[in-house]
Order: C-alpha cells, then sequence, then structure tokens
C-alpha cells in the first residue's frame, strides 16, 4: 500500500509539474516527463527525494489529500493522463473491477507469461478435431492438460 503523499504544495512545485504536460484532443492532459518503467506508461514526478507516479501527484495538487490504501483511477484509461477530472479514488478492487469490466486485464498472446499464441490455439483444435488427445497437445506445447483442454474447448483464448 502506498503511504499518503503528503506534498508540500509550492507555487515551485505546481508550476514544475505542469510544464511536463500537454493538452490532447481528448481532453487528457498528457503526461511529457519521465514514465515509469512497468510496461504501462504512468508518469513518474520527483518530489523531493521521492519518486511518485504523475497521476497521485496530480490528484493531490488539484483535488486533495489520498487516504492510505487508495489508488487513483483513470476514468479516460490513458496511463499518461494527469487531468485531475479524469482521475478518482478506488480500492485495489475497485481498481481491478474497472480494468475488468474495460476489458483491459491481459490476456492471450497479451499475458506476459503466455505458453500459446492465437495461431497455436487454432492449431491444436484442428488438431484435436481430427482426433489428437488433449495430452498428447498439451505434451507438444508445453502446458499442462487441463490449459489444452480449457483452450481447446474455447473457455480460454476465446478470440482464437
Amino acid at each position: 500500500m502506498t503511504a499518503p503523499l503528503h506534498i508540500d504544495l509550492t507555487t515551485r512545485l505546481i508550476r514544475r509539474f505542469i510544464a511536463k504536460t500537454s493538452l490532447s484532443e481528448t481532453e487528457c492532459v498528457l503526461w511529457k516527463g519521465a514514465t515509469a518503467g512497468t510496461g504501462l506508461t504512468y508518469g513518474n514526478f520527483k518530489v523531493g527525494k521521492r519518486t511518485m507516479l504523475a497521476h497521485r501527484v496530480a490528484y493531490e495538487i488539484f483535488r486533495g489529500p489520498i487516504p492510505q490504501g487508495l489508488c487513483v483511477l483513470h476514468k479516460c484509461d490513458v496511463p499518461t493522463c494527469v487531468n485531475p477530472a479524469h482521475l478518482f479514488l478506488g480500492t485495489r478492487q475497485d481498481n481491478m473491477d474497472d480494468r475488468n469490466q474495460k476489458g483491459r486485464q491481459a490476456s492471450g498472446e497479451r499475458q506476459g507469461r503466455a505458453k500459446l499464441s492465437y495461431k497455436i490455439v487454432r492449431e491444436m483444435r484442428k488438431a484435436y478435431a481430427a482426433g489428437a488427445t488433449q495430452s498428447a497437445l498439451a505434451r507438444k506445447y508445453g502446458i499442462s492438460t487441463q490449459n489444452a483442454r480449457l483452450a481447446i474447448l474455447g473457455v480460454t483464448w476465446k478470440g482464437a
């Protein structure tokens, strides 16, 4: 959990923050400064000796303190957006529910640890229809029989 920032909101800090932003055509205020190496390009902003996520700093500057344990979520789903009108507070569960409702959860080939691809799943389904067993296909592709079964039956890899 992230501790509250309790930023000393000096004019200098606010000007420095705003200087690292730009307006977009979608009403997002985009972060143009450093970004975190998280896979998603969330902005980073240095506050004293501490590097903070830019959207959290934006919330603190323009909306107020973030209670301990709460996340700052994006209505617009643009990780580099720091528009305070696009930001709202929620729990980690709220953040996960929001991600899932909007279909942003990494799945299929977008999931970093995926051993399969859409092409391989289509090949597996074709081979299974032609008589190959789920366990033989699992061995061939280095996955468990359960994962092979779920992919072949379309429980997972629905878009394949």
